[in-house]
C-alpha cells in the first residue's frame, strides 16, 4: 500500500475524518453527501489511512432509500452481488437525479415479497435476474430518500402467492 494513498470518499466522510485533505471535488457548492470526492490523505501511513476509513465508516449516516419502482431490478441485483444499481432519485426540489446507489441501501415499502408462484411470474423474475447478471442495460429504479420496508436482501420470493 503506498505511503500516501489517495482514497475515494463520501463527501460527508471526508469532513467527518478531521484529517487535512487535498480534494479534486469542483463543484458549485461544498460538497453534499451524495457526492464523491478524492482525496489525497498528507503525511500520514497506511494504518492510519485505514483507521480513518473503519472510523468514518462506523461515524457517518448513510443515506437510505424506498423503492417506487423496481423491486424486482433491486433483488435480481442483491442477489447477483452487485454493489450498486442505477437510480432515479427523486430530490426534495421536486426533480430526480440518475445515480449509482448502493444496493445494500434499499428498502421496500410497498412489497415484502415478489411473487414468483406460477410460470409466468418466476420467467419474468428470472428474465431480471440474468439481463441483471449479464450487465445488460436496464432502466433505472425509481428512489425516495427513507427507510419505510424491509431492506431489499430481506425481501422473499414468494413460490406460493400468499404473500
Amino acid at each position: 500500500m503506498l505511503a500516501n494513498p489517495t482514497l475515494t470518499y463520501n463527501a460527508v466522510e471526508a469532513v467527518s475524518t478531521g484529517v487535512e485533505i487535498a480534494t479534486d471535488y469542483e463543484g458549485p457548492s461544498l460538497p453534499g453527501p451524495g457526492d464523491l470526492v478524492k482525496v489525497a490523505l498528507k503525511n500520514i501511513g497506511p494504518d492510519t489511512a485505514q483507521n480513518i476509513l473503519k472510523k468514518s465508516e462506523e461515524t457517518v449516516e448513510r443515506v437510505l432509500y424506498e423503492i417506487s419502482d423496481g423491486v424486482r431490478r433491486s433483488k435480481a441485483a442483491a442477489l447477483n452481488g452487485n454493489s450498486t444499481i442505477k437510480a432515479s432519485v427523486q430530490q426534495s426540489d421536486g426533480t430526480s437525479m440518475l445515480q449509482d446507489v448502493p444496493v445494500d441501501s434499499l428498502h421496500s415499502p410497498f412489497k415484502s415479497s415478489i411473487d414468483v408462484s406460477s410460470p409466468a411470474k418466476r420467467e419474468r423474475f428470472e428474465r431480471v435476474k440474468e439481463a441483471t447478471e449479464k450487465g445488460k442495460d436496464l432502466p433505472p429504479i425509481q428512489v425516495n430518500p427513507g427507510n419505510r420496508g424491509p431492506k431489499i436482501r430481506d425481501v422473499t420470493l414468494d413460490e406460493t402467492g400468499e404473500s
